[in-house]
């Protein structure tokens, strides 16, 4: 073996190492999301409605929502829900759609909470049976 040889095959593999390395860091972070909460009408909990985009290490994207109820006093989490994962291209205008369309909506008694998006329902956790 020449010394070329050597050095490219030492090289190599610190070059595919360095790339893969620099691709992990940058997903490392993932997923991501935006989103809001509404306090329940008694003031005992939260619910957290957020919009997500994960990607993978080969560049796959992914979007998703994820829901959440917390208890405000504690912010133990009660209830959590993520919906089945899509392919995806995350635009400006989908936060958009989820913010102006998204209805986090409690009962009067606090008792349970709806998620609807563009007239569909999302989720919906009733915390009388958590207990």
């Amino acid at each position: 073996m020449n010394t070329h040889t050597i050095i490219g095959l030492c090289a190599t593999p610190c070059i595919v190492g360095l790339g893969a390395f620099y691709r992990y860091k940058k997903i490392s972070w993932m997923p991501f999301g935006t989103g809001f909460g509404i306090d329940s009408p008694d003031g005992r909990y939260r619910a957290h409605a957020a919009d997500y985009v994960d990607e993978s290490f080969w560049g796959l994207k992914t979007r998703f929502y994820g829901f959440e109820v917390t208890e405000c006093d504690t912010g133990d989490t009660i209830a959590k829900h993520e919906t089945p994962r899509v392919a995806s291209q995350k635009t400006e205008d989908s936060d958009v759609d989820f913010y102006s369309e998204v209805v986090v909506t409690w009962a009067s008694d606090s008792r349970r909470v709806r998620v609807e998006f563009r007239g569909q329902i999302l989720w919906e956790y009733d915390i009388a049976h958590a207990a």
